[in-house]
C-alpha cells in the first residue's frame, strides 16, 4: 500500500477576521469547505502560517510533523495535532488532488479566469440549505434566522424606494404591442450601435413595466416578496432598475431610479449620469449612440440574508440573465432595437447612480 503524500492545496486561502485579528485558513471545496482558525498575533502564529505556504513539495505524514516540530518547537504530539487538523480541513491534501487541482486552475487562469476558477472549485458541490439539515423543516429555518438579527441584522426589504424632491414620471397604463411569441422570437437581431435616436417615454414605460415591474406582492414566511415576469430565487429579488435616459420624448436627459412597485421613474440628483455613462461603459458603441440606458444593479443582501452560502452568487447572475431577456423580449416585441453590455466600470457606475457601498448594491448589467 502506498505511503500518502500530502502538499499544500491550491484552493486553500489564509486571511485575518474578528476583532482579535485570528488568522483564518479555508481549505476544501463545496460539501468539503472547512476553516481553521489560529488564534493571536504573535510570532507562533506567523510561524506556523509561514510553514503552511511552503508545503508546496509532497511529504507524508510523519515527515510534516518532523518538519513543523523543528520549525515551531513542538513536541511530537501537539505537532501531529496541528497537521491532523489541517488535513482533516484539507488545507494540506494528497499531493496527486493538488496537481490535478492545479491542472485546473492553470487552465483557466491562461484564459484569464483565474479568480473566476478558485470561486469555481472553492462551491463546486456545496449544499443548498435548508436542503441539506436533515429533520429540520423550512418553516423552522427560516424563523430562526429571522429571530437571530446579531448574524446578518434584519431582512432587507423586498423592494427599494428611492427619495426624490424633483418631478416624478408615473407609469403610464397604456398597453403594449399584442403579437405571437413566436414572431417575437424571430425578432432577434444583434447590433453595435444604433443608426436613430429617440423613443418615447411610453415605449421605455411599457418595456420597463412588462419585464421589470411587480405583477404583485404576496406574503409569506419571510415576509413580503414582489413576483415578476422572470424568476428569481425565493422570489427575493434583489434587482433594481436605473433609466440614464438621453433622448426620449417627455423625459428629461436625466438618471432615474425605476420603482418595481408602483412602476414610477423617480429621477436622482447627480446630473452627472447622462455625460458619464459612456465612459463607464468603456465607450462602446451601442451605449454612446442610445436613446436610453437601462442599468441593473444587485441588493446583494436582499439575497444573501436568506442564501447564506457562497454558492448562491450564482443565483444572482442567473436571475440577471432572465432579467436580461424579459427585458429584450419585452423591446423586440414593441419593435425596439436592444444592445446589452456587460462592459461597465463598477467604481465610475456607482456615483452616478448614488450609491456608495457595492457590496450592498451595485451595477450587474447594461441594456441600451
Amino acid at each position: 500500500m502506498s505511503v500518502i503524500k500530502y502538499a499544500l492545496s491550491p484552493l486553500a486561502t489564509i486571511s485575518r477576521t474578528g476583532p482579535e485579528g485570528q488568522i483564518v485558513i479555508h481549505g476544501g471545496s463545496g460539501f468539503d469547505r472547512q476553516r481553521v482558525e489560529i488564534g493571536g498575533q504573535d510570532g507562533g502564529a506567523s510561524a506556523l502560517v509561514t510553514w503552511i505556504l511552503a508545503q508546496a513539495a509532497p511529504a507524508t505524514h510523519d515527515e510534516l510533523i518532523e518538519s513543523l516540530s523543528d520549525v515551531l518547537d513542538l513536541s511530537s504530539g501537539d505537532a501531529s495535532e496541528v497537521v491532523t487538523q489541517l488535513t482533516e480541513a484539507h488545507v494540506l491534501v494528497d499531493a496527486v488532488h493538488a496537481d490535478e487541482v492545479d491542472y485546473g486552475l492553470r487552465r483557466w487562469a491562461a484564459h484569464g479566469w483565474d479568480e473566476a476558477a478558485l470561486f469555481h472549485y472553492s462551491t463546486f458541490g456545496q449544499p443548498f440549505d435548508p436542503d441539506t439539515l436533515g429533520d429540520v423543516s423550512y418553516e423552522d429555518y427560516y424563523r430562526s434566522i429571522l429571530d437571530d438579527l446579531s448574524t446578518a441584522g434584519p431582512q432587507p426589504p423586498a423592494s427599494k424606494r428611492a427619495a426624490s424632491s424633483r418631478s416624478e414620471f408615473p407609469h403610464d397604463e397604456a398597453p403594449g404591442p399584442s403579437i405571437p411569441f413566436v414572431e417575437v422570437l424571430d425578432r432577434a437581431a444583434p447590433i453595435n450601435r444604433f443608426g436613430d435616436q429617440g423613443i418615447e417615454l411610453s415605449e421605455l414605460q411599457s418595456v420597463l413595466s412588462e419585464s421589470f415591474q411587480a405583477q404583485r406582492t404576496i406574503g409569506g414566511g419571510l415576509g413580503k416578496h414582489l413576483i415578476k415576469a422572470y424568476p428569481s430565487g425565493g422570489a427575493r429579488h434583489p434587482l433594481e432598475m436605473y433609466v440614464i435616459a438621453k433622448s426620449i420624448t417627455g423625459l428629461p436627459a436625466s438618471a432615474y431610479h425605476f420603482d418595481a412597485v408602483d412602476g414610477t421613474l423617480r429621477p436622482l440628483t447627480n446630473n452627472e449620469a447622462v455625460m458619464g455613462v459612456d465612459a463607464a461603459c468603456f465607450g462602446k458603441g451601442g451605449i454612446v449612440t442610445a436613446s436610453a440606458v437601462l442599468v441593473i444593479t444587485s441588493r446583494w443582501l436582499r439575497h444573501n440574508w436568506k442564501y447564506r452560502y457562497s454558492r448562491s452568487y450564482r443565483m444572482v447572475l442567473l436571475e440577471l440573465g432572465h432579467a436580461i431577456q424579459a427585458i429584450h423580449l419585452s423591446a423586440r416585441a414593441s419593435g425596439l432595437a436592444v444592445y446589452h453590455c456587460p462592459s461597465i466600470n463598477d467604481a465610475e457606475l456607482l456615483p452616478l447612480l448614488e450609491l456608495t457601498d457595492d457590496c450592498a448594491e451595485g451595477p450587474s448589467m447594461h441594456s441600451a
